[in-house]
């Protein structure tokens, strides 16, 4: 394990199919991710160590044995030794949303993020997209993001205090469904941070 507080995990075989700019699109907001994780958790008064790295493993390594199975993004650490899990969701669109995979693909049954998700944060931004004719052109900051406590969120839902929406795919082709529900409804005890422009 590197010995620094932010990991990430890259995959580096190159996204295809439906939906697959997404992937890319989000490869340009790590940097600002990274450095958001060092000074949220530095604000709450539990610093991670310094320094950050990426990890960069073939996809079949990746389903092997990295994060597939609890589906984390990020590895934290913390100078007292402890490691957390983190899945991160970037977005772009104004929905001010949460999302959580719910089946990879609707068509096979397959199962998403909501079965299997096992790390104790989630952390949803949202970066403004402008199309242009033959590309896409994105902002490198967040305009909204907030970070959950994932256990906590799946307290409240299993009380019903949670209302998520399945949603199957509308956009690009895109192939997974999910369940999303709306920001500003959810628990105040589900929100670590928060912040909105």
């Amino acid at each position: 394990m590197p010995d620094v507080g932010v990991e990430r995990i890259i995959i580096t075989d190159k996204p295809t199919g439906r939906g697959s700019w997404r992937f890319k699109a989000a490869r340009l907001l790590h940097p600002n991710a990274t450095r958001l994780y060092h000074q949220i958790f530095a604000d709450l008064g539990m610093s991670l160590l310094p320094g950050d790295c990426e990890t960069r493993v073939p996809m079949e390594d990746f389903r092997a044995g990295y994060d597939y199975g609890q589906s984390i993004d990020v590895w934290l650490r913390f100078p007292s030794g402890l490691c957390a899990g983190l899945q991160e969701k970037f977005l772009f669109t104004d929905f001010k949303t949460v999302t959580v995979e719910y089946e990879q693909n609707p068509e096979t049954g397959e199962k998403g993020d909501w079965f299997k998700m096992g790390c104790p944060y989630l952390f949803v931004g949202y970066c403004k997209m402008e199309k242009r004719p033959g590309e896409r052109v994105f902002d490198d900051h967040f305009w909204l993001y907030v970070l959950l406590d994932w256990p906590e969120l799946q307290r409240e839902t299993a009380k019903g205090n949670v209302d998520w929406i399945l949603r199957y795919p509308q956009y690009d082709g895109a192939r997974a469904s999910f369940n999303f529900a709306y920001i500003d409804q959810l628990p105040s005890s589900c929100i670590i941070a928060k912040y909105e422009e």
